[in-house]
């Protein structure tokens, strides 16, 4: 008589009552024969398994073998007509990688019987079935096992496939190129991988007893421990595979479970690092890991390769537990669904990273996504192009499958609207959460309508000899899409630099970017988007034009302009750039002259360097608005919204004079006083102005391709800045850095201004120059240097310069325009109270007379170069307090401003999503530099006091 069980059914998941098999055991083994199978005998139970159970399997052949063998995998999931299915994730046990070491073929013969025969009596495989999608391979390498040696423990026969290669040899490694061709096998093994969306894994080999994890090598090759960025989440993997097996976490120095076959290694816990137990380069459990969205882990599972077949059913018994813990560890971590806001529909490949966790995963093809974690709290980033990235707080809780569920709605570029003023704050915050040893936000000022003013600090491992770059949108409030690539630009760098893009950590390792997105917010309340043509909201709120007529102000009143002031004077940067609106075109200085005059350009001493620059992010420019700047078209031939505007003659190359632009657009550019740029080269920093397109307000449908256009530019801009002459000016009596000296370059009415740390920084082009410094109590200093074209980029030069007091002394200076990698050049000027002349390794000091007691005609000069800094007092050194007004005192701990007798005291100020600690914030400093009592963007005045400069700074670790 047939029983037929009562199948109880509830929410698909069939659970029967479970009737014993005829040997009394576990009824879903009534089926499973334990012998060893040959490769007829698994494909016909492959066959067999899915004739019987059609709704819950297929066969899948990944590739063949060297010998022409099929590699078939077997799918098993409920409803598997339906195809991928939200919420089951993917998952793979792999067997007989190499063909000798059989015990992962069978157990997994077995497993596909188990599972199947199981469905609806035992409930932990139902629910395995209905949640999972299980793709079991039990043999990788059927050739090999074709010409393996029965009942062989340590035999090498049928190790390698066919044609002789080890295949946990033979995948692209990250160290080191595969010693053999890609074999077939291996090429299978890698296109399903990559095609797929596994999330977890297990390679069975045989030969010993342990679940191993990775990395599977190192960089030298040697047996080291090769940790990962998810050791913790892989340790907890091995070991759930390993605890559960009913022997292989018992070993120990008394019990190593492989002696009597010869191998004397043990495993405390049962598992081991891949490279810790030896080096294996090529190895699959690494390329799953940096190839795809898979952990995979490699489980040895007998000390015998080949047993004898009468061992079988206790090598499946030692290790089904195992089998069915490890794969519900696929359902731990956060997972969840990746929509897209306005279709609703799924979004695939969105790049998913974990702050601090240096390495990423992606949505699948349906817009599922599996991120397998510990219990603990964790920010996860959901970045793809064309959508706005967003940030989410998630707690994995505790348990015995902790996992919890986490959707995201992702807004698409085309239906996002600007990042209005009301959005600018939190959104910067959210950037400093997402990267928070790399992003801080602080006010440097006000506008006239009481808007905070906001500057975004980016940097990676610096140093101190590390040049400061600036970047400025929105000087015109109504000139909207500059603020919105600087914006994009600060989230890419983020986020970049947090999954690892090695362009981006190159870049920002070496340079800190300064961001002020909106410099005239009140401007842009006034202006209407999609307004191409009108300059309503050009001005700030008290009608000026904070290019022009502010910065041609002495001293500098508008508060927007004069925020700014306070930042360049805070960092000594080298390079700027402003992204402007309503032309293509990059310009340079002069942007100021006469225009009654016959001069059709007013060029700078610098004008070599300048064409450079402004060709080099013409010439870079993407063209995905339709139109290259490069091309030098004018707006009327290249936007059809300005075909009956006057026709002008366009900008060959795309670049053009300041001062040949003005005369281009008197109409709507008076002959200009100042300009911001103008100011800003004068005072020693290079500074571009970016025209980003024709349309002064474009409607935010445009502004994805705007990006795009000038994300390319704008990397390389921020690299070019390493293509500096640098150096440090010290006081060689005490060895301390001189704060404040000026060095300038003859014949160049501008100069750099040393740091707080005696450090300066100055763009050259390739020449022979004169520089001065001049330093208060010291006399000045004259110096020759020539800068050369070409250096090695592995071997960067130090500038080396030897003088005493009254000579003039020659150097050489390698500088490129070609690469940014390595080639800041660097100078060491001590002063000194004598007049001879020692050398110290690797640069020779110059020294130069000390004289703390006169003012020297190089004081009064800065003095006078101050005089309108110094009128602000706190304003330059303490400024933002929220960006209001500051009490001033004078100062029981000073810092020197402009001169010894005129020091300041200033209350609290605060900074917004900065690095690590809060108000009242103490100096701190990036990796290899330091900072005193010198204001920065990780500097908060104590309420009570300003620190001084002797003030201890502190270092943050390495991120």
């Amino acid at each position: 008589l047939l029983l037929l069980p009562l199948l109880l059914c509830s929410v698909g998941v069939c659970i029967a009552d479970t009737t014993e098999a005829p040997n009394g055991g576990d009824p879903a083994e009534a089926n499973i024969e334990f012998i060893h199978h040959n490769q007829q005998q698994m494909v016909d139970i492959i066959n067999q398994y899915h004739d019987k159970y059609p709704k819950m399997t297929e066969i899948k052949s990944i590739g063949k073998s060297v010998q022409n063998r099929d590699l078939i995998a077997l799918r098993i999931t409920s409803d598997i007509a339906a195809g991928p299915q939200r919420g089951k994730p993917m998952f793979k046990y792999v067997g007989n990688m190499h063909g000798n070491e059989v015990v992962g073929r069978e157990i997994l013969i077995y497993l596909i019987q188990y599972m199947l025969d199981g469905y609806g009596t035992n409930e932990r495989v139902t629910r395995l079935i209905n949640t999972t999608d299980i793709y079991i391979l039990p043999s990788l390498n059927p050739d090999g096992h074709d010409s393996s040696s029965p009942s062989g423990c340590g035999e090498m026969n049928g190790r390698e496939n066919a044609n002789g290669v080890d295949l946990n040899r033979n995948f692209p490694d990250q160290f080191s190129d595969p010693t053999s061709p890609i074999q077939p096998e291996t090429q299978a093994a890698m296109d399903w991988i990559t095609a797929n969306d596994f999330v977890l894994s297990i390679n069975f080999h045989g030969g010993s007893l342990v679940a191993s994890y990775p990395y599977d090598d190192t960089p030298t090759g040697s047996s080291t421990y090769s940790k990962t960025p998810d050791d913790d989440v892989f340790k907890m993997l091995a070991e759930t595979y390993s605890n559960a097996h009913t022997t292989m976490h018992l070993q120990s120095a008394s019990n190593r479970p492989c002696q009597a076959y010869g191998y004397y290694d043990y495993f405390v816990n049962g598992i081991t690092n891949g490279a810790d137990w030896y080096n294996v380069p090529g190895g699959m459990q690494d390329f799953n890991y940096l190839h795809s969205n898979c952990f995979e882990i490699t489980v040895e599972l007998s000390c015998c390769k080949y047993p004898p077949e009468t061992q079988m059913k206790e090598e499946w018994n030692i290790n089904k537990a195992a089998l069915l813990a490890y794969m519900e560890k696929v359902h731990t971590g956060v997972s969840g669904f990746v929509a897209d806001s306005v279709s609703g529909a799924g979004v695939a490949d969105v790049v998913i990273t974990v702050a601090g966790r240096d390495h990423s995963t992606q949505s699948t093809s349906i817009g599922d996504y599996y991120r397998l974690l510990l219990p603990g709290a964790y920010q996860l980033t959901f970045a793809k192009d064309g959508y706005v990235s967003q940030t989410v707080s998630v707690t994995v809780p505790t348990g015995d499958t902790p996992s919890v569920q986490a959707n995201v709605s992702l807004v698409p570029v085309n239906a996002a609207k600007y990042i209005d003023n009301d959005m600018l704050l939190p959104f910067l915050q959210n950037l400093s959460s997402v990267c928070p040893t790399l992003f801080s936000v602080e006010t440097i000022g006000q506008s006239v309508a009481s808007q905070d003013i906001y500057s975004a600090h980016i940097y990676g491992n610096v140093t101190a000899t590390s040049p400061h770059v600036l970047l400025i949108a929105g000087v015109h409030g109504n000139e909207a899409a500059g603020r919105e690539v600087l914006l994009r630009l600060a989230q890419f760098l983020c986020e970049s630099y947090v999954s690892g893009n090695t362009t981006v950590r190159a870049l920002l390792d070496s340079t800190h970017v300064h961001i002020v997105p909106a410099l005239n917010p009140d401007g842009y309340d006034r202006a209407i988007e999609g307004d191409c043509f009108s300059l309503e909201g050009s001005l700030n709120n008290n009608n000026v034009d904070l290019d022009t007529t502010s910065f041609a102000a002495k001293p500098i009143s508008e508060p927007e302009a004069a925020a700014l002031e306070g930042l360049m004077q805070e960092h000594k940067f080298v390079t700027s750039a402003w992204l402007s609106g309503g032309l293509l075109v990059t310009s340079y200085p002069f942007h100021h002259g006469n225009l009654n005059s016959s001069a059709t350009e007013n060029l700078t001493p610098d004008n070599g360097v300048f064409v450079d620059g402004a060709t080099r992010y013409a010439s870079r420019h993407g063209g995905f608005s339709g139109v290259r700047m490069s091309s030098g078209l004018a707006c009327n031939v290249s936007d059809a919204r300005f075909k009956d505007l006057p026709t002008i003659a366009g900008f060959p190359g795309g670049i053009s004079n300041g001062f040949a632009l003005s005369r281009l657009r008197d109409s709507v550019h008076a002959s200009l006083d100042m300009s911001m740029d103008d100011h800003h080269y004068h005072n020693g920093v290079l500074s571009w102005r970016v025209y980003t397109g024709c349309c002064l307000f474009p409607p935010a449908s445009e502004l994805t391709a705007i990006w795009l256009d000038n994300k390319e530019p704008l990397l390389d801009f921020i690299g070019q800045a390493q293509l500096v002459l640098s150096g440090t000016v010290v006081d060689k009596a005490t060895g301390s850095p001189v704060a404040g000296a000026l060095v300038q370059v003859a014949d160049r009415d501008s100069f750099s201004t040393t740091s707080s740390a005696g450090r300066f920084w100055r763009k050259l082009a390739p020449g022979n120059y004169t520089l001065t410094v001049s330093a208060t109590g010291f006399p000045n200093q004259t110096f020759a240097v020539t800068v050369g074209a070409s250096p090695s980029p592995s071997s960067p030069q130090v500038l080396s310069l030897s003088a005493t007091v009254g000579t003039t002394t020659t150097t050489t200076v390698a500088t490129t325009s070609t690469t940014a990698a390595s080639t800041t050049t660097s100078t060491t000027i001590v002063a000194s109270g004598t007049n001879d002349t020692t050398t110290t390794e690797p640069q020779v000091i110059i020294k130069v007379n000390a004289t703390t007691t006169t003012t020297t005609s190089s004081r009064r000069s800065l003095l006078r170069r101050r005089r309108a800094l110094r009128a602000r007092g706190c304003r330059l050194s303490c400024r933002r307090a929220g960006g209001r007004s500051w009490p001033l005192q004078r100062a029981t701990s000073p810092r020197v401003l402009a001169a010894p007798e005129r020091t300041f005291n200033c209350a609290a100020r605060r900074t917004l999503g900065r690095r690590g600690s809060t108000s009242p914030l103490r100096p701190t400093a990036p990796p290899g530099g330091s900072r005193s009592g010198a204001v920065s963007h990780r500097f908060s005045c104590a309420r009570a006091a300003a620190s001084s400069p002797s003030s201890p700074a502190t270092t943050r670790p390495s991120s």
